[in-house]
């Protein structure tokens, strides 16, 4: 095992998606690095802790040096053994506090072992398909101490090799819109990261790799959004001490939105047409006031465009969020 005294902790946030998280951890599991896997559960109430209960034992069959461990309470102190030996600990978070919340519950527990070194926030839905993955996060948090939060190569699945997102989202200022970087290129596309770097408006959630550090000087994620924009909330948050970076050599393959009812475009269910509509506007109200208007703009054609397609419930929703209503 390579690594030394640095470690890296996975937080994998679980909410009614056993399954893909089963497959997550498994790919986790596999890599020969100073790795722990935290999982947490976000109060699913569909069997998901039992079934994780159950089956994350099972996985350590044939591997060495990993000891499971579920923790009775989200504040519990670990039991982290040996120094060389990994860790897969399960814990339930107590309540659906959202997206943060159950992640940062995740951070705070990896950050009691004194040697973790950095936190790889990870959607259940992803897939690490090799170390390698891993390796070049920390290689490029290595080359620039000054990077808080890394991404990756993003790709919607192995068979596809679409890319979601090169580390994350760039923001148009006349429009009040994040867009995807390299959304829909192949990975083996020649990129001049340095240009990615600097038109990070913040890192893709689903695959965020954050410096202990940026714990310690900024702070962890906020809890009030619930779903949906706290990674650029957390990008403004970190400037005046760190910035975003890329490591354009790690690929994370993500399914999307398997658990929201989201697609790839940030369509989907009512309950994420609301989340995004509402922290978007609440954000751009805190760091962009400038482009409010047009963020607003563009929430009104959404909602109007979702009438004229029939989808009155996610109409809505949008509605309800522009005007600061609660979801319902």
């Amino acid at each position: 095992m390579t690594g030394g005294m640095r470690r890296t902790a996975a937080v994998v946030l679980n909410y009614r998606g056993a399954g893909d998280t089963v497959d997550c951890v498994a790919s986790l599991l596999q890599l020969d690095r100073a790795l722990d896997v935290i999982v947490v559960d976000n109060d699913s109430g569909d069997g998901s802790l039992e079934l994780l209960r159950a089956e994350l034992p099972k996985m350590l069959a044939g591997l060495s040096n990993i000891v499971f461990q579920e923790l009775d309470a989200p504040t519990a102190q670990v039991d982290w053994g040996d120094r060389n030996e990994r860790a897969l600990l399960l814990v339930g978070s107590g309540r659906n506090g959202g997206y943060a919340f159950g992640n940062n519950i995740g951070a705070k527990l990896a950050l009691q072992r004194p040697d973790t070194a950095f936190i790889w926030v990870l959607n259940n839905d992803t897939i690490v398909p090799d170390a390698s993955s891993l390796d070049a996060l920390i290689a490029r948090m290595d080359q620039d101490e000054t990077i808080g939060i890394c991404g990756s190569t993003v790709v919607y699945s192995p068979l596809s090799k679409g890319i979601q997102t090169r580390a994350g989202s760039l923001f148009q200022p006349l429009r009040g819109r994040f867009m995807p970087l390299g959304a829909g290129g192949s990975p083996s596309d020649t990129v001049d990261t340095v240009a990615i770097e600097r038109s990070l408006a913040y890192v893709n959630g689903a695959a965020s790799f954050i410096r202990r550090a940026l714990y310690d000087v900024v702070g962890p994620m906020r809890e009030d959004l619930f779903l949906y924009y706290e990674e650029y909330d957390w990008a403004c948050r970190l400037k005046p001490h760190f910035r975003l970076g890329y490591a354009v050599d790690s690929i994370v393959y993500h399914k999307v939105g398997a658990t929201i009812g989201t697609e790839g475009d940030g369509g989907g269910s009512p309950l994420s047409a609301y989340y995004l509509s509402r922290n978007r506007i609440r954000l751009m109200a805190q760091y962009m006031p400038a482009s409010l208007p047009m963020a607003i703009a563009d929430e009104l054609l959404s909602a109007i465009r979702a009438w004229r397609a029939g989808h009155r419930r996610k109409c809505n929703v949008i509605l309800r969020a522009l005007t600061g209503r609660k979801y319902a």
